[in-house]
This record gives structure tokens, C-alpha cells and sequence, in this order.
């Protein structure tokens, strides 16, 4: 009986690879011979080191660290596209790092609405009406009282003349820049400026905006008048302004830097009216 040979598949299907191999194998060591000359144009561009940008910039954040916490009384007027401004008295406490309380007085008296943080939750009692709010903090914690993308942490750097400055951000000085006297920016690691902030000529910032990556401003910080207390030199007037064109003015009427703040104001119990966490 005649015995019937199976053709080798493997056999047939290691030449078909081999083939391929020597066929495709200078391609690819060329494509990898290549890759690293594209990677390198895709890589972040190498931003030197500006020392002056990085003093100014420590300075702006830090301001004066002696100072930690305050008391004010303040004017808040709300501004929102197409409807008429608000305006409220205030009385702010704020204690670093996220400490803050801020009750919106009545006419005669008395407050209407308090708002506040113990740093770890973001608290609202609207006296009239008897609800309550606890939320956790967290990013945009104000924006809903201001229309505004603010955080705690932010409004307490501003009621103390600072600005705050994202650290994954690189500083460098503004070349050419002749209407203000001294401009940093902050740019990201593709060098795209992220933050610009202006300074008077005694160093003091006077104005910060925070841009998108196309360089759109997302919102305007302004810091006009000044007033010294206790040695502390502080803005009179804080204005925030966003795209949308929702703003907020804060006017401090009186400062009292540095008091001793109990941390059990920063605190408030809503009992069984908490109306959202």
C-alpha cells in the first residue's frame, strides 16, 4: 500500500515568515533609525533658567508670610452680563492655609447668609430661608456664590495681597514689554505662557491673568489703591473678572491683620438642615 505524504504547513508557513522578514527588515531598522530625530522635534523645547523671574515670582506668592490670618469688613458688588449689580456689606475672616468665614450683612443689622470653610468642607447657611449647604472643597469652591472659578485658598491669597501661581509652572521675565513696569510670566513646559502677572515699580503685583493654551485670558485679577497696617501693604480694591464677564469687586473698608481667630468660626453646624453634601 502506497503511503500518502502530508504536505509540511509549517514547513510552508516559515518561508512565507522568512520572506517577509527580508523583505520588510530594512524598513523597519530604517523607521527606527529615524524615530529618535522625530521624537526630537516633538520634544518640550528647553526653557532656561530665569533667575530674576524666579525671585519675582517667589516674592509675589509668598508675600509677607508674617501675615496668616485677618479680619475685614469689606463692599462686595457682583457683576453679571445683562442684569443689574449686587452689593453686599461683608464680614470676612480668614486664617491660613483654607480657613475662611464671610457673613453677608443686612441693612439693620445682622447677618443674611454665612459662608465658610474648615478647610476640608465649604459650608453655606442661608439665615432667611433656614437651608443649609456641606459640600467637600474642592476646585471652583466659590464659584457658586460669584459666578466665578475661584477656590478658598485663592480669595485668602488675595485678601492678602498675594497671587498664587501654579509651581508646575516655569517663570521668566516679559521681553519688550513698555507699558508696565516689570511683567513675569509663567509658561508651561511647551513654553506657552499659562499666567502673566504685573508689577509696580516697587515690585508689588498689580494685575495677573490666567490664559488658556491659546493665550484667551480665562480671568483678570486687578489690585488698584494700597493702604500699610502694622507694616503689611495691602490692596484697597480687588477685582476678579472672568470670560464670561461675571466679576466681583471686593472694596476693604477696615483690616485688622493678624488677630487671634478661633478655628471654631471657620466651622458650621447645620444639624438635620443640610439640604446637599
Amino acid at each position: 500500500m502506497t503511503s500518502m505524504r502530508t504536505p509540511c504547513r509549517n514547513g510552508r508557513n516559515s518561508a512565507f515568515a522568512n520572506a517577509m522578514v527580508s523583505k520588510w527588515l530594512p524598513v523597519v531598522s530604517i523607521l527606527i533609525l529615524c524615530l529618535p530625530v522625530a521624537c526630537s522635534h516633538l520634544a518640550a523645547p528647553d526653557i532656561p533658567k530665569d533667575v530674576q523671574a524666579e525671585k519675582i515670582v517667589t516674592g509675589i506668592v509668598q508675600g509677607d508670610s508674617a501675615l496668616t490670618s485677618f479680619t475685614c469688613m469689606a463692599k462686595i458688588v457682583l457683576a453679571m452680563p445683562d442684569q443689574p449689580q449686587r452689593f453686599f456689606r461683608v464680614a470676612i475672616a480668614g486664617r491660613q492655609p483654607k480657613w475662611l468665614r464671610m457673613d453677608l450683612l443686612t441693612p439693620f443689622g445682622g447677618s443674611s447668609t454665612t459662608i465658610a470653610s474648615d478647610g476640608s468642607h465649604l459650608f453655606a447657611d442661608i439665615h432667611s430661608s433656614g437651608e443649609f449647604y456641606e459640600r467637600p472643597i474642592g476646585r471652583g469652591d466659590l464659584s457658586r456664590f460669584t459666578g466665578i472659578d475661584i477656590t478658598v485658598g485663592e480669595l485668602l491669597d488675595f485678601l492678602m495681597g498675594r497671587i498664587p501661581v501654579d509651581k508646575k509652572y516655569i517663570a521668566r521675565m516679559v521681553q519688550g514689554a513698555t507699558m508696565d513696569p516689570v511683567q513675569v510670566e509663567l509658561v508651561d513646559r511647551r513654553a506657552i505662557p499659562r499666567q502673566r502677572i504685573t508689577l509696580d515699580e516697587k515690585y508689588r503685583p498689580i494685575r495677573a491673568q490666567w490664559l488658556d493654551e491659546h493665550g484667551t485670558p480665562l480671568r483678570t485679577l486687578m489690585f488698584s489703591g494700597s493702604m500699610t497696617i502694622d507694616g503689611f501693604v495691602l490692596p484697597e480694591t480687588i477685582q476678579l473678572t472672568a470670560a464670561s464677564q461675571m466679576g466681583i469687586t471686593l472694596t476693604i473698608q477696615r483690616y485688622n491683620p493678624n488677630p487671634a481667630v478661633s478655628v471654631g468660626i471657620f466651622t458650621l453646624d447645620g444639624g438635620k438642615r443640610t439640604n446637599e453634601r
